[in-house]
C-alpha cells in the first residue's frame, strides 16, 4: 500500500459547506447518536469524495463521511464510519464547546506533496514504534500547530489492513510520540 495524502491545514474564516473535510469546529450528523461519550472531543472528519480526487484507494469507502474523536480521559481514538448521499441531510452540532481546548476550523487540502508530512492519510511507517508489520496510519497529526505551549506530539490512529479493507473501525488504536 504504498500511496498517501498529504493534508494542507488552512483556518476557515467563513462558514463552510455541510459535509466538508474539516479538522476542528464542529461535525456533520444525521443525528447523534450513542456512539459518542461525554469525554469525546471532535478532531476532524473526512468526506470521502475529497480524497477520491486524489487518489482511488480500495482501503477507503467510495463516500460517506469519517469522524475522527479522542476521549480526552484516557486518550483512545475513535473512529466512525457514516455514509450519506445528500449533504443537505446533514446538520452541524456544536460538538467540542465544553472543552476549554475548544478550536477554531480548518479546512483540508489533500495534497500528495511530500514537505506536508505533518498530516497525512493511509500511510505505512514500519519506524514508528508500536506499529505492527499488518497496520497503516490511517490519520496522523502534530498538535504543534494547535497547542499554546511546548508540548509537542503527533497523535496516530492506526489500523490493521484487513480491517480497512473490511470498514470495521471499531478496533482503531491511538499512539502518541512526543517529541
Amino acid at each position: 500500500m504504498k500511496t498517501y495524502l498529504c493534508l494542507e491545514l488552512k483556518k476557515q474564516k467563513k462558514v463552510s459547506p455541510l459535509g466538508r473535510s474539516c479538522f476542528f469546529g464542529d461535525p456533520d450528523f444525521y443525528e447523534m447518536d450513542n456512539s459518542y461519550q461525554d469525554d469525546d472531543f471532535f478532531v476532524c472528519q473526512i468526506n470521502l469524495s475529497d480524497i477520491r480526487e486524489k487518489i482511488n484507494s480500495v482501503y477507503l469507502p467510495p463516500k460517506g463521511l469519517l469522524y475522527f474523536f479522542i476521549s480526552l480521559k484516557d486518550m483512545k481514538g475513535k473512529v466512525i464510519y457514516r455514509d450519506f448521499d445528500n449533504a443537505d441531510n446533514l446538520e452541524r452540532i456544536a460538538f467540542n464547546e465544553g472543552f476549554s481546548f475548544h478550536q477554531k476550523e480548518y479546512k483540508i487540502n489533500f495534497t500528495s506533496h511530500h514537505h506536508h508530512k505533518d498530516f497525512m492519510m493511509l500511510y505505512e511507517n514500519e519506524r514508528l514504534t508500536g506499529i505492527k508489520v499488518d497496520e497503516v496510519v490511517l490519520l496522523k497529526l502534530h498538535f504543534k500547530h494547535f497547542l499554546n505551549n511546548n508540548k509537542k506530539f503527533f497523535l496516530y490512529y492506526v489500523i490493521t489492513k484487513d480491517d480497512l479493507m473490511k470498514r470495521v473501525y471499531d478496533n482503531v488504536r491511538t499512539l502518541i510520540v512526543y517529541r
